[in-house]
């Protein structure tokens, strides 16, 4: 998932229509806002994030207590989102500047690390909501954010639910009514973007939050469910072909429909198209991993390992270094560049933004002091580990 992610921020600078198109005129295509669609703007692949939150929630609230849950989230969360909104982002927002002033291109962005600072942070906290940076599209930690409040004040929630045991769900009624309630779900997702679009003119709300909050705040009790109702999950798992199919088709109705671009722009049937889509998807996609991963050759199963297990890392780092291998191969390059297939551009963008991304890793992040600003430091690590099965449980939680 997390390759999905570095891929569709790669691709976004060379959309039609988007804010790229006066930068890159000969690079941005059609076809480019489909594919973003399909793998990222539909919203699936960041309800697969937030459902997967709420299922590692409830078998971390089972090996932990409370006090160790918060400090591992904040621990794991906080330090990393400051970084990225306080060092990161600024980074990519000034070498924007510099590259595009000297092409004789005139930006939008803020002049230097001061001028971020003053015009995006100091304008949210006088009032000046024009100036002010938006908490849902200004920073790649914007996930971060609401995990990690959504995580928080659901805590109650969670022990509360865990109290009560799940229902069977062995009689073919029992199935069908489960069955009824994951595509009812799919609909409620529907819902919670329209509740978004009728409240997001409020005091504030639009700062911190994008048009899916509602939704993300769904798929966290979504995935909360899946974890502790084991019937329902094997239900979902075995239907996943299933979904997987509907997804195709409503995928082949969004391309006969013409729908790309902003979802912004789309009507309410539309949304609703769209809606169903994300759903399927992250219904198949969900019961899919399950079923394929753990069965991948040894050899593969090391690289994902490997990948998972810096997962994190590569989210913070990789907006930051994506905009700035754009911007280098813009300075260095513009003759070539500009001339050169959009597929292959982004192909060699997204290798050097996965790449960076590592090695910035290993090279200044994976040590106790640093790796914290990267979200790779767990609690455990600061605590002294005894081998017990409880504190390996606690770990992989």
């Amino acid at each position: 998932m997390i390759t999905l992610v570095v891929c569709y921020h790669c691709l976004m600078f060379f959309q039609s229509g988007g804010s790229t198109d006066a930068i890159l005129p000969n690079l941005t295509r059609e076809y480019v806002n489909y594919i973003l669609l399909f793998i990222g703007s539909s919203g699936w692949p960041m309800f697969t994030f937030f459902t997967l939150a709420g299922y590692a929630a409830f078998h971390s609230l089972r090996v932990r207590a409370v006090k160790d849950f918060v400090a591992d989230r904040s621990l794991r969360l906080v330090p990393s989102m400051v970084f990225d909104m306080t060092i990161l982002h600024p980074i990519a927002v000034f070498v924007a500047y510099f590259v595009l002033e000297s092409k004789g291109i005139s930006p939008v962005y803020y002049y230097n690390f001061f001028d971020f600072y003053v015009n995006g942070y100091w304008g949210c906290l006088i009032g000046a909501y024009t100036e002010c940076l938006v908490m849902a599209t200004s920073f790649g930690s914007w996930y971060f954010f609401y995990l990690y409040v959504l995580c928080i004040i659901n805590i109650p929630l969670f022990l509360f639910w865990s109290k009560f045991p799940s229902p069977a769900v062995k009689t073919s009624l029992a199935k069908t009514a489960t069955l009824f309630g994951f595509i009812t779900f799919i609909f409620v997702l529907w819902g919670a973007y329209l509740l978004w679009i009728s409240i997001n003119e409020l005091l504030f709300i639009n700062r911190f939050a994008e048009h899916s909050f509602f939704s993300y705040l769904l798929c966290i009790w979504f995935g909360f469910f899946l974890a502790w109702s084991k019937d329902a999950h094997e239900l979902l798992l075995a239907s996943c072909w299933w979904f997987l199919g509907l997804a195709i088709g409503l995928a082949t109705l969004l391309i006969v429909l013409g729908l790309s671009g902003s979802v912004e722009t789309f009507t309410y049937t539309e949304l609703l198209v769209m809606e169903v889509f994300a759903g399927t998807a992250l219904y198949a996609v969900w019961g899919l991993a399950h079923k394929i991963l753990p069965f991948l050759p040894r050899r593969a199963g090391v690289v994902f390992d490997y990948i998972a297990d810096r997962a994190i890392a590569i989210y913070v780092l990789h907006v930051m270094l994506s905009a700035v291998v754009e911007l280098a191969f813009m300075y260095a390059f513009e003759g070539t560049v500009m001339d050169m297939e959009t597929t292959l551009r982004f192909l060699i963008q997204f290798i050097a933004t996965y790449l960076l991304s590592l090695a910035l890793y290993e090279s200044l992040f994976r040590y106790k002091y640093t790796k914290v600003l990267v979200g790779m430091l767990r609690i455990s690590d600061l605590r002294k580990k005894t081998p017990t099965t409880s504190a390996t449980a606690q770990d992989a939680a």
